[in-house]
């Protein structure tokens, strides 16, 4: 059963679309664009039926989760000592070996993802999208299988929700005298992820 520290996957990961929206300025036009569109003023930014309509914001978010996963290393497994072992994938693991499968790394994999697997596009994520490789059974930020995150889908409510009135509401920048280059480097795996404060200055549209 997955449980990833709710509250500190979701500020981690609001943060780096915060920040990646900010580091992309045409990207960030077209999302609030599209806010602009499907929220009228007067319309609840809170109201899921709305965010349905949402899909550059839900690209946004997924390409931001596979750049920047709030849990880099992925959690363990292991082949119980009581087993014979197993194969997987033609290779044989021995009885108590731990494995892990860090999705920092198979989110960047161009096998997976690409071109340009280190890159912010998420317009990779729209349907129709031309992209030479986009496999989505490698993307799991929430994990897969029986033991994936429980919490998946209210994250995702979350996201949609704060980001929705965030960028609906207001125009976002870079605090003044604020690294944003260095940000994404002080990144630290706790197995949940810790970056530095992101400092930005929100003006009312």
């Amino acid at each position: 059963l997955g449980l990833g520290l709710a509250s500190d996957t979701v500020a981690s990961t609001l943060c780096s679309v915060i920040w990646f929206l900010l580091s992309h300025p045409h990207q960030y036009q077209r999302l609030q664009k599209e806010l602009d569109t499907a929220i009228a003023d007067g319309d609840d930014p809170f109201d899921a039926v709305k965010h349905q309509e949402l899909h550059f914001l839900r690209a946004c978010i997924n390409e931001t989760l596979r750049l920047h996963p709030p849990l880099p290393s992925n959690g363990t497994r292991q082949i119980y000592p009581s087993q014979a072992g197993q194969t997987i994938a033609g290779r044989f693991i021995p009885p108590g070996t731990t494995v892990s499968t860090p999705a920092y790394s198979l989110h960047r994999n161009q096998d997976y993802f690409s071109p340009h697997p280190d890159q912010f596009l998420p317009e990779r994520w729209l349907q129709g999208s031309q992209f030479d490789s986009h496999d989505s059974s490698a993307f799991l930020p929430f994990s897969l299988g029986p033991s994936n995150c429980v919490g998946q889908k209210f994250a995702r409510r979350e996201l949609s929700m704060v980001l929705c009135i965030l960028f609906k509401s207001f125009t976002l920048r870079f605090a003044d005298g604020f690294d944003a280059e260095a940000w994404p480097r002080e990144m630290q795996d706790f197995f949940v992820v810790t970056r530095g404060p992101l400092y930005v200055q929100l003006t009312r549209r």
